[in-house]
């Protein structure tokens, strides 16, 4: 086998394998960014989430010393 044929071979044998081996990674790569920007958006939805919970219990200590306010008026028109 000459050099001129071993170079053909060599081409005709690594273009398709490295055609294979993109195929196999950029979905790897595209699936590891994709995870990524998932666990970004959950976290960010959980620290929202915290934030409103505290904003609830805020209020719902507001409207709980609102209800005794107003019972405290009303036993006294009595």
């Amino acid at each position: 086998m000459s050099n001129t044929e071993f170079i053909g071979y060599l081409v005709v044998f690594c273009i398709p394998l490295l055609g294979s081996i993109i195929a196999l990674v950029k979905p790897i790569i595209n699936l590891n960014v994709s995870i990524q920007k998932l666990n970004d958006s959950i976290t960010r939805l959980n620290s929202d989430s915290d934030e409103l919970k505290a904003d609830v219990v805020k209020h719902e200590t507001r409207l709980n010393d609102h209800e005794t306010r107003i019972s405290i008026i009303e036993s006294r028109d009595q």
